[in-house]
């Protein structure tokens, strides 16, 4: 969903029936617009309908449409999950970010969250670095110790990952220290192997 654009795309709803199976909508596009005090509008394109008979479940109504409006009113609108720091892009997290220091309030969540996007990005090159080096270093036929010791080096990676995040709660400067602790980590023992395999 792209939120400034207010657009959709790839939509399922599934309206539930008293009496026979949900009601089931796709679209490929749509747009959604807010009714003050009502609820939101969603505008669906080029899209279908699956209606449920009522004598047999397995057999549905097909109906195609170019427009269809849905209305969902304000106390649903109300219920819906509101949407997690992981499920934001970018440019949410980092509004989040500017609003909550411009109220404030603690931007921790949004400042981690973005960091840790960016730490593990560079996850894969590390990996390729780590992984070369211990490829070169175990001897041939022990392809089982190279698998092994790759698996060990990831998990780790991964669990100092979720220990340093889950302890970076104290500010912003704590965050990205300890949200790049398991790529620095990784990185000097990378350069470590590969001066010690450089020296024989």
């Amino acid at each position: 969903m792209d939120r400034r654009k207010q657009k959709i795309s790839g939509v399922t709803i599934y309206r539930l029936n008293p009496d026979s199976g949900p009601t089931r909508i796709t679209a490929p596009r749509g747009e959604v617009s807010t009714v003050p005090n009502e609820g939101l509008t969603l505008e669906l394109t080029d899209g279908t309908i699956y209606q449920p008979s009522q004598d047999k479940e397995s057999q549905y109504t097909i109906t195609k449409f170019n427009r269809f409006a849905l209305r969902v009113s304000a106390q649903a609108r109300d219920e819906l999950r509101p949407v997690s720091a992981r499920e934001m892009t970018f440019s949410e997290l980092k509004e989040k970010a500017r609003k909550a220091e411009q109220e404030h309030a603690n931007p921790s969540s949004w400042i981690k969250e973005t960091q840790v996007r960016i730490a593990v990005a560079f996850a894969p090159f590390l990996f390729l670095l780590l992984g070369t080096v211990l490829g070169v270093r175990v001897r041939r036929g022990s392809k089982s110790i190279g698998v092994g010791a790759s698996l060990i080096v990831i998990l780790i990676y991964y669990g100092l990952l979720i220990f340093m995040t889950s302890i970076a709660s104290k500010g912003v400067w704590m965050i990205l220290f300890l949200a790049w602790v398991p790529n620095l980590l990784a990185l000097a023992l990378g350069g470590w192997l590969w001066r010690k395999a450089a020296a024989r």
